[in-house]
C-alpha cells in the first residue's frame, strides 16, 4: 500500500498544477507557414508601411532554435507599435512539417515563411543586395525600415539589448 501512496504521489508531482497556470507573454497560437521566393520577399520587404524584424533561421540551427523565442519576447514588447516579424526559414521546402513543429512549440507567432528558391545566394540578394558577404546562413537578423532601407544587420546569434535598443531607436521617430 505505501508503494502505491508514493506512486501516485510521484505521479501527481510530476503534473502540473491546474490552478495556477505558468504565466505567457508568447501567443498560444502559431501563425501559418507560407511559401516564399526571391521576388516575394523583395515585394514583401519593400511594399511595407511598417518597421519590419526579419529573422532568418533554420530548424537545424541551434543558435536559431534558441533565439526564437528571446526575439519574440522582445517583438512583444513592442507589439501594437508599429513593428511586424517575419521569420523565413531555410529548411528544404519538403521540410514544411518540421518547420511548422518548431514554430508552434516555440509559439512563435509572426509572418512565418519557408524560402521555396533554389539557392541560399537568392535569399541573400532578395533581403539584402548591398550586402555581398552574408551567403544566406543562419541566424541572420535584419531591421528593415519602411521602403526596404536596411537600418540594422547581424549575422550570428543576436545580443537581444542591442536589438531592443535598435528597434526603440526607429521606432521613436515614428
Amino acid at each position: 500500500m505505501a508503494c502505491v501512496r508514493l506512486l501516485l504521489a510521484a505521479i501527481f508531482s510530476l503534473a502540473a498544477p491546474t490552478t495556477q497556470p505558468a504565466p505567457s507573454t508568447q501567443p498560444d497560437q502559431v501563425s501559418e507557414l507560407r511559401d516564399i521566393d526571391a521576388a516575394g520577399i523583395r515585394k514583401l520587404l519593400h511594399d511595407s508601411h511598417d518597421l519590419q524584424l526579419v529573422t532568418v533561421w533554420a530548424t537545424w540551427c541551434g543558435p536559431c532554435l534558441a533565439e526564437l523565442p528571446e526575439t519574440a519576447e522582445v517583438v512583444l514588447e513592442f507589439s501594437g507599435r508599429g513593428l511586424k516579424w517575419t521569420t523565413i526559414s531555410i529548411d528544404e521546402p519538403r521540410n514544411s512539417g518540421r518547420v511548422y513543429e518548431v514554430l508552434s512549440a516555440k509559439k512563435i507567432s509572426a509572418n512565418n515563411y519557408i524560402f521555396t528558391g533554389d539557392k541560399l545566394h537568392e535569399l541573400a540578394t532578395a533581403l539584402d543586395p548591398s550586402d555581398t558577404k552574408w551567403d544566406g546562413s543562419p541566424p541572420h537578423t535584419l531591421l528593415i525600415a519602411p521602403g526596404g532601407k536596411i537600418v540594422y544587420r547581424h549575422v550570428g546569434p543576436i545580443d537581444h539589448n542591442e536589438l531592443f535598443a535598435k528597434i526603440r531607436e526607429h521606432l521613436k521617430d515614428r
